[in-house]
């Protein structure tokens, strides 16, 4: 099942042009989402801010307003989504999911080979590549979700780093864990 990584990152996600809405702000080397779930998230030093973009998705038939900034380093990006259900479906519930190690957060995980076909195929990809950040190879991720109670506002941070192979699942979980421990975050 190659690539089943975009799951996570944009399921079924359907692109429309820029938006005219902003919920992530930059505040020096740290993201700060501004859509109702406030999370701030800092990485550690040598990682560069790839600015906040906006647009309209749709997600497994729900339309989204989604934002997304990302700090990448040179083999790791910490991606920042602030997003709102624009439909007030609560689609984004993911009551779920087990908990993640971050309090208020549930966690999904997963370790696929990402090739160039991938990355153009797929949103998120396409835009770390366009920004500098090459996401072919082997790559682990781990998505920390969080939403409102009424599951139409919600907050993903993504770790993403490559991995010598995704068959070494002990390596992969230890080098997640490690990197989820240099990252700073503040979730009021």
């Amino acid at each position: 099942m190659r690539s089943t990584i975009f799951v996570l990152i944009s399921a079924m996600c359907v692109a429309a042009g820029p938006a005219p809405f902003r919920y992530i702000v930059v505040a020096g080397t740290a993201l700060k989402s501004s859509n109702g779930v406030p999370v701030g998230v800092r990485a550690p030093n040598g990682f560069r801010v790839l600015a906040p973009t906006s647009r309209h998705a749709i997600f497994e038939g729900h339309p989204y307003e989604v934002s997304l900034a990302a700090l990448a380093g040179k083999n790791a990006v910490v991606m920042l989504h602030a997003e709102r259900v624009a439909d007030d479906s609560g689609a984004s519930n993911y009551d779920n999911l087990p908990s993640s190690p971050w309090a208020g957060f549930r966690l999904r995980s997963q370790c696929a080979r990402i090739a160039a076909t991938d990355v153009a195929e797929e949103h998120d990809l396409k835009w770390l590549a366009d920004r500098g950040w090459n996401p072919v190879g082997d790559l682990a991720l781990e998505q920390h979700l969080k939403s409102t109670s009424d599951h139409n506002r919600e907050v993903v941070v993504t770790l993403a780093m490559k991995v010598k192979s995704c068959s070494d699942k002990r390596a992969v979980d230890a080098a997640l864990a490690k990197f989820r421990s240099q990252i700073r975050l503040k979730s009021d």
